[in-house]
């Protein structure tokens, strides 16, 4: 039993020297392939210095044969250069389709400055456009109605001409339905004639808005004339603020409205008889009161400047009393 004991140990005795000379095979193995690679890399890195300063020194050796060479390359460059240059001014002949050719070239410049052109004028009508003017509308179709029909722009004026047409007969029925029946009919007149359909279509409503503006104008007529009926049974003869009652309700009537002219000549009228009340109590010493009628005389009518002048000498007068008053 001993002796298998002592062989069991002496084996394994063994197989611990066989490991120990493996991972001592295994590290030397490993120094080696390292020592390799490093030799690797200098061999490498060396064998490219040699290289690159072979290269340089070629180059420096020969570097006048180079630069020499380039400069008569260039020499050579601009010689022929020059020989094309000069031979193509001396001798080249101006051939029939040569001619042609810039004849063409000048056709088609003028073309392209007639495009460039026209091109302008409608944009330059689209400048003149305001959404709400009917009048800007008619400003750009003149303006587009330039273009000739030959051109290419053409088709596309004419369309926008149309198109501008129909927003002029927009906004003129836009302002028939507000009760503006002389806008309108102002507006739909700026139709040109030439867009036939928009044209005739905008006539037929200038007739219908007439009609309308006729009765419009018959029942304004009436209710002026009701109104100065009623500013005239305002007066009270003698009372110069009564005058003043019914100049301010004859004022109402507008410059565009019927009975405006007689309203006018009746203001005027009043006028005149509130400077002639005032004068009247100039006259009967009592110049408090006629300050305080020449003053009821409206601005801008025919007696206003009469009366202003009349006013500043009642005044002057009731001062030069007031003083004398005061001394005695």
């Amino acid at each position: 039993m001993n002796k298998n004991i002592n062989n069991t140990v002496a084996s394994q005795e063994n197989n611990k020297n066989n490991i120990k000379e493996q991972v001592e095979m295994s590290n030397n193995i490993a120094q080696d392939i390292q020592l390799d690679k490093y030799f690797l890399q200098k061999l490498i890195i060396g064998s490219s210095l040699t290289s690159l300063a072979l290269l340089l020194g070629v180059f420096l050796t020969n570097k006048s044969i180079f630069v020499r060479k380039n400069v008569v390359n260039e020499g050579n460059l601009s010689t022929i250069k020059t020989e094309e240059y000069t031979s193509s001014e001396l001798t080249l002949p101006v051939s029939p389709l040569v001619s042609a050719t810039v004849g063409q070239s000048t056709k088609k410049t003028s073309i392209n400055k007639k495009d460039i052109l026209n091109q302008l004028i409608l944009s330059e009508a689209l400048t003149l456009l305001n959404l709400v003017s009917a009048s800007s509308f008619s400003q750009a179709i003149i303006k587009a109605s330039e273009i000739p029909q030959s051109d290419p722009l053409y088709p596309k004026a004419k369309n926008q001409i149309e198109n501008w047409s129909l927003t002029i007969l927009d906004i003129a029925s836009g302002r028939a339905l507000k009760g503006d029946y002389d806008g309108a009919i102002a507006a739909a007149k700026l139709v040109p004639r030439n867009v036939r359909p928009i044209y005739q279509e905008a006539q037929l409503a200038i007739a219908e808005w007439q009609t309308e503006t006729a009765k419009q104008k018959k029942v304004k007529e009436g209710f002026n004339e009701a109104l100065l009926k009623s500013a005239k049974e305002q007066i009270k003869p003698g009372q110069a603020s009564s005058y003043i009652i019914a100049i301010n309700e004859a004022r109402k009537i507008r410059s565009s409205e019927p009975k405006y002219e007689k309203a006018q000549k009746l203001i005027a009228q009043w006028s005149d008889t509130i400077f002639s009340i005032a004068k009247v109590r100039a006259k009967n010493k009592n110049l408090s009161e006629a300050i305080l009628a020449g003053e009821l005389v409206p601005y801008g009518t025919p007696t206003y400047e009469s009366a202003q002048k009349a006013l500043a000498d009642w005044k002057s007068q009731k001062q030069t009393k007031k003083r004398n008053e005061q001394i005695r």
